[in-house]
């Protein structure tokens, strides 16, 4: 071998130990924090029950159930039901109507049901019922695109039949007339209010305020977001089939404005295919929750077409007032406390300001074991006393000291604008102890 070549072979060897020496290093570094999302709810449909046939016009026994997967309780929510012709859920879908779920724990599920009306205006056919958890779609998830399951089984719908005339019973005998009684006195003539329609479909109230509403950042439903429609039949003859109809806009973009046919105040829900007999009337459930933080108002229609038209039969004009507030969450690692396991241990926790508009926390530590936890006063603190703008964060250093061997748990609270907007565990564990730790000024003593 000549003396270029072993030359050219040392150096070779020596770049190949200086990567691998560069490698490790490189693997040895601290990967930089990444603040988890906050924790949300996850509604699926795990299952459900409908009947093998179906007669339109008449009402179907359907049962569901939801499982909520996600990392945080889901409140009171509803799974809504549609008819599909192909199995895919889409625009030509009839809406049946709501189920009711309860409040769902974490990886709870529950089985609910309810009786639905097969619209009498639905042709008849092979149909697959589509069920969807969250169906008014009023709860903020961790994942959105799962909510709905199509149903095995198709449903055989038939067409409602008009059952046979029965015999006409005798006339009875007329009754005399009685006197004329004496004529009362013209009270005094009202005010005249405003002209409403006097003939076909009459949605009421008119407009429609769903009141002032705020991004849902706790996941609870907007109760005030929900009103109700009453439609009436003003004559003079039935009303042809009718849809329901809604649009919003809030921000820019879409808004979530629902409106359904539902039970309320002593009047059966409006369905899809439905046609009105002179005088009746019947309800629409009209619900609104923002999907995306904003600054502006929402508005709206709800309308009532004629059946698998854009025939606008009756509209009726909605709108929300939006609300601005602040909303902080986040909280420390459980794994970054635990890691040291002596007596005294110290993390980061991370706070984001997901509301749309600034906000200045303030934090405090409660739960069983709430005196062995506190904000550590030795270390940067970026969130107390500070003003966090929309979508930044901040840290906040956090401190654990205890002289007994066993497991602590606490809550870290954060509250804004005397809200509490997030409580997060804080948990340290001690499994050894060098010598007596001194922890009765715990923010000072290191």
């Amino acid at each position: 071998m000549d003396a270029w070549t072993h030359r050219g072979r040392l150096g070779l060897a020596a770049i190949c130990l200086g990567l691998s020496a560069l490698v490790a290093l490189l693997a040895a570094l601290p990967s930089p924090a990444v603040a988890a999302p906050p924790p949300l709810p996850d509604l699926v449909v795990e299952s459900g029950t409908a009947p093998a046939s179906a007669t339109a016009g008449r009402q179907v026994s359907i049962k569901v159930k939801v499982r909520n997967r996600g990392r945080k309780p889901a409140p009171v929510s509803r799974a809504l039901v549609l008819l599909s012709r192909d199995a895919k859920r889409d625009v030509t879908d009839t809406k049946l109507g709501l189920v009711k779920i309860r409040k769902l724990a974490r990886n709870k599920a529950v089985v609910s049901g309810g009786k639905l009306t097969i619209p009498s205006g639905q042709p008849a056919g092979s149909r697959r019922v589509i069920l969807c958890a969250d169906g008014d779609r009023m709860i903020r998830e961790s994942k959105e695109s799962n909510n709905c399951r199509t149903l095995a089984n198709a449903i055989q719908v038939m067409p409602g039949g008009t059952g046979p005339t029965g015999p006409t019973g005798p006339t009875g005998p007329t009754s005399p007339t009685g006197p004329t009684g004496p004529t009362s006195p013209t009270g005094p003539t009202g005010p005249t209010g405003p002209t409403g329609p006097t003939t076909g479909l009459a949605l009421s109230p008119s407009p429609l305020i769903l009141g002032s509403l705020s991004y849902s950042f706790t996941n609870e439903e907007s109760f005030d977001a929900i009103r109700y429609l009453t439609l009436t039949n003003l004559g003079p003859g039935a009303s042809q089939p009718i849809s329901i109809w809604s649009l919003g806009m809030h921000g820019g973009q879409y808004a979530d404005l629902m409106a359904i046919g539902e039970s309320h105040g002593g009047l059966n829900g409006c369905f899809e295919g439905q046609s009105l007999a002179v005088g009746a009337q019947c309800s629409i459930h009209v619900s609104w929750a923002p999907r995306n933080r904003s600054t502006t108002d929402m508005t709206g229609v709800v309308e009532i077409r004629l059946w698998n038209t854009t025939t606008v039969l009756a509209s009726v004009p909605v709108s929300a007032a939006y609300q601005s507030r602040a909303y902080i969450t986040g909280g420390l690692s459980p794994a970054s406390l635990t890691a040291n396991q002596g007596f005294k241990q110290r993390g980061d926790a991370t706070l984001t300001n997901v509301g749309d508009s600034p906000a200045t926390p303030s934090v405090s530590v409660s739960g069983p074991d709430a005196q062995f936890f506190a904000v550590d006063s030795n270390r940067e603190n970026t969130c107390e006393g500070f003003s966090i703008a929309v979508d930044a964060t901040c840290k906040l250093p956090i401190v654990f000291c205890a002289g007994v061997v066993r497991d602590y748990e606490a809550s870290l609270v954060v509250t804004v604008n005397n809200v509490v907007t997030e409580s997060s565990p804080l948990r340290a564990t001690v499994r050894q102890l060098n010598d007596h730790p001194q922890c009765t000024h715990l923010q000072t003593n290191d």
